[in-house]
């Protein structure tokens, strides 16, 4: 009788160990999903909100181009000397609005007439360079030519300046007072504008996780030549870094996997969650030349993690 108490009380006491192993293992699982969830709708969010600010910034920037391009084709001298082909009048002409320009964005780069054959008219930004023809090495500019219309989108340039591979650029016809099609104006300001402008919002609505997410532009050009011939830039994958970038340099020096749309990297004691092909960059005829690529630091979310594991 004893041995059956004892068998009948230790199946209890097994039974009830059960359960409390069963409600833990279901209170972690549920824990688990839940930190995820968590953590999934934070970083969904940041995603959500750099796609809005870099679509933001590239209107911003076009609005302000556009008024500008508009009032400068509006002067009749600056028609008379592009239709003369006077380059250096149009030099004269246009320098005090282009300086103005330069003050007003310190991430404007260029300024450059083409002409319709394809070939170089004046580069405000290096006056001494022209006559190449660019209809190969620039299809935004090949494109106005065809088609005499205004088009905007990221490109790379014919020659890296500055291991500025990457500009955002608005291209407009130029007509005369009779509709002929005298060639196209274009203006390019340096991806770095939407970088640090994304940025600085990010930092400001994510105050618990500033300085913790880091973004960089890729693209996918292979006309990637300094003016002294060689290649600068990172190559990761099958895209360049748009800009050169110590953070991005360093943790990236592992291959990550292009087929996927996120990897998890640790480098020297901290966590990065990177992610790309969420957030995508197009190119004037709005196909995709380009990705952001997002780096969030988790090790603090990873470390809350397992210290939550073991409360």
């Amino acid at each position: 009788m004893l041995t059956k108490e004892k068998q009948l009380k230790k199946y209890i006491l097994l039974m009830i160990t059960l359960v409390i192993v069963l409600i833990a293992s279901v209170r972690l699982y549920i824990d688990v999903v839940n930190n995820k969830k968590v953590f999934d709708s934070k970083v969904e969010t940041v995603i959500n909100q750099i796609q809005i600010l870099v679509s933001l910034e590239q209107n911003k920037i076009k609005d302000f181009y556009t008024s500008r391009a508009s009032y400068l084709l509006q002067n009749k001298a600056i028609i008379k000397s592009i239709k003369d082909k006077d380059r250096d009048k149009l030099y004269q002409l246009i320098l005090k609005n282009y300086n103005i320009l330069k003050d007003e964005n310190k991430f404007f780069s260029l300024m450059h007439f083409h002409l319709p054959d394809g070939k170089s008219f004046l580069r405000m930004h290096k006056r001494d360079v022209y006559g190449d023809n660019l209809l190969e090495a620039r299809p935004i500019i090949a494109h106005v030519h065809k088609n005499h219309k205004e088009v905007d989108g990221f490109e790379v340039g014919k020659r890296l300046h500055n291991s500025e591979a990457l500009q955002y650029r608005m291209v407009y016809p130029i007509f005369d007072a009779d509709g002929f099609y005298l060639g196209a104006l274009e203006f390019g300001v340096s991806s770095s504008q939407i970088v640090l402008a994304t940025l600085e919002i990010l930092n400001y609505t994510h105050q618990e996780d500033k300085n913790n997410i880091q973004i960089a532009l890729l693209h996918s050009s292979k006309m990637l030549h300094h003016e002294d011939g060689k290649h600068h830039l990172y190559k990761i994958g099958p895209y360049n870094l748009a800009k050169h970038s110590d953070f991005f340099e360093n943790i990236l020096k592992d291959k990550l996997e292009f087929s996927k749309n996120s990897s998890i990297i640790k480098k020297d004691s901290r966590t990065y969650l990177l992610q790309w092909n969420q957030v995508l960059l197009k190119n004037h005829e709005n196909k995709t030349d380009g990705t952001v690529l997002v780096s969030f630091d988790i090790t603090k979310d990873e470390r809350d993690y397992y210290n939550s594991l073991f409360k």
